[in-house]
């Protein structure tokens, strides 16, 4: 099998493609019969860190002698198989894979919640990691708080708006001129850094080496962010589902942060007419560090669903800015998103039911 999309010119497998491919001999020699009689690929797979020990359901192919249907080779379910394989003369199959039960909550296990925190301009050297996601974000402030640090709180919010920039000699297309990117900034009362918290597809971050907008080494062989990424979360990303990015900049006020995105305005940097949308006080009375990331956590864990028309970064900024401001009426920034628009912004402060 070759691909010139897929494939090195030396026939080798180019590492993190979307479609996962990996020749059979390097497959089947990773996978491994569990005691309960399941089969596991135990390597990792096309070099993606977070998509290892997953199980094995079903393996198809298409029968040119049946007029090019898609055919069973094995099946799980099927105990005349036996141990996996590709059938004689079958150059190109299909591998139907299965990750644990727990990782439709969470990235690990023992964290689950799908919302992140890059504390990037805070002390490494204390208890609080670099990089903290899901229910561990709670515990790190927590202990934190255990030790006598001070919880920052968040003073003042504000919505920033932008289209993505394409790069030099695309042009948009109307869908282009059409989409908006939505994030809700905070500042803090210590007033040493701001956060930009936002909603984007799964993976979205992870899967591209840790390359953010809001930093100044995007574009650099290894990105600060990507360099503390645990490996299980570095996986294809998942446009129909949505992860929260919670990132700490190197601004410290509003004006900096203006300033921050002046410098990279432009069809070849990274915003296209960019906007601040709203910007007020927060008026909420509990808006600690931790309660903004219990207030993210139980957030998405009502809806993970992400949908560029119906539930995408700008709902998300509308709710969550509705929710620190008390303003009424805040709207997503683009009109085609406004009159489909549910304000949800009570699934903030509310834990979700208990998953089964």
């Amino acid at each position: 099998w070759m691909d010139v999309d897929h494939c090195n010119p030396n026939g080798t497998i180019k590492p993190r493609r979307p479609i996962l491919p990996v020749r059979a001999q390097d497959f089947f020699s990773s996978c491994v019969q569990t005691a309960d009689g399941r089969w596991l690929f135990t390597g990792i797979l096309n070099g993606w860190p977070g998509l290892s020990c997953v199980e094995l359901l079903l393996i198809e192919h298409r029968d040119l002698n049946k007029r090019s249907r898609i055919v069973h080779s094995w099946a799980k379910d099927d105990p005349k198989w036996g141990e996996p394989f590709l059938p004689p003369k079958v150059l190109c199959a299909g591998a139907t894979l299965r990750m644990a039960p727990w990782s439709a909550f969470g990235w690990s296990k023992d964290s689950p919640g799908f919302v992140w925190w890059f504390f990037a301009h805070q002390s490494s050297h204390g208890r609080r990691p670099q990089f903290v996601f899901g229910e561990k974000i709670i515990e790190a402030l927590q202990d934190d708080a255990s030790i006598g640090q001070e919880m920052a709180q968040a003073v003042h919010a504000h919505i920033f708006t932008h289209r993505y920039a394409l790069g030099q000699g695309r042009r948009e297309t109307r869908q282009d001129r059409m989409t908006y990117h939505a994030a809700v900034l905070l500042e803090w009362n210590h007033g040493r850094y701001m956060t930009v918290i936002e909603l984007g597809p799964l993976n979205g971050i992870a899967a591209r080496s840790g390359r953010s907008n809001w930093y100044h080494d995007k574009f650099q062989e290894q990105t600060a962010l990507g360099s503390v990424m645990p490996p299980c979360m570095i996986m294809p990303w998942k446009t129909d589902l949505a992860e929260i990015r919670c990132s700490d900049v190197e601004a410290r006020s509003f004006t900096e942060f203006q300033h921050y995105v002046s410098a990279y305005i432009g069809p070849s940097k990274r915003f296209v007419d960019p906007h601040f949308q709203h910007s007020g006080p927060v008026r909420l009375c509990n808006r600690s560090q931790l309660d903004i990331a219990r207030y993210l956590l139980n957030y998405l864990a009502h809806d993970q669903r992400f949908d560029i028309c119906s539930r995408s970064c700008q709902s998300f900024a509308a709710d969550f800015y509705s929710l620190l401001s008390g303003e009424v009426g805040t709207q997503p920034f683009h009109p085609s998103l406004r009159k489909g628009y549910v304000q949800n912004k009570e699934w903030f402060l509310y834990t979700p039911p208990m998953h089964e």
